[in-house]
């Protein structure tokens, strides 16, 4: 592995894991519980290895506050929840917001 190269990540339900792995994602896993999701995503997050984790929002709900303030400050891994079939309360606008307030630092209104 090249120094510079690092891993991109999808954790999540059939339909995103598939979605990914098609255009070539490096490692995908498929859960079926918010349990298992966190697990995954914290045995991930810590490896040096990994610069991009995406992740279906439902995840989030497995995780505790500090461990997503953790996540919400990381730049590497950078972690990205997406919008799931399971969340589908969350408009898909509402979550590229909070990325781009989070990696950019600025809030885009609309």
């Amino acid at each position: 592995m090249k120094d510079d190269y690092y891993s991109i990540v999808v954790i999540g339900e059939r339909e995103l894991v598939l979605g990914y792995k098609m255009i070539g994602c490096d490692e995908s896993y498929n859960v079926d519980t918010v349990e298992e999701g966190a697990k995954k995503l914290r045995s991930i997050f810590t490896r040096e290895d990994v610069g991009l984790i995406i992740a279906s929002d439902f995840i989030r709900n497995g995780l505790t506050d500090s461990e997503i303030d953790r996540i919400q400050m990381s730049v590497k891994p950078l972690v990205v929840f997406v919008p799931s079939e399971r969340m589908k309360g969350k408009r898909e606008e509402e979550v590229l917001r909070e990325v781009i307030k989070r990696v950019l630092g600025i809030n885009l209104e609309v």
